[in-house]
């Protein structure tokens, strides 16, 4: 199963860098938070199931 691991949702960036949205439209969908970033912003690991 494909996985990405994109700003939180409470990060600053997440809606600024868009990557989210481009997951999202992807068909990837949100799953566990991930480690926080080196920044210390959260994370959130996005899954696509394979078809």
């Amino acid at each position: 199963m494909p996985e990405v691991v994109a700003f939180g949702a409470d990060h600053p960036g997440a809606i600024a860098s868009g990557a989210r949205v481009f997951y999202e439209c992807l068909g990837f969908a949100s799953a566990e938070a991930a480690d926080p970033g080196p920044e210390g912003g959260s994370r959130q690991i996005y899954r696509r199931a394979v078809t």
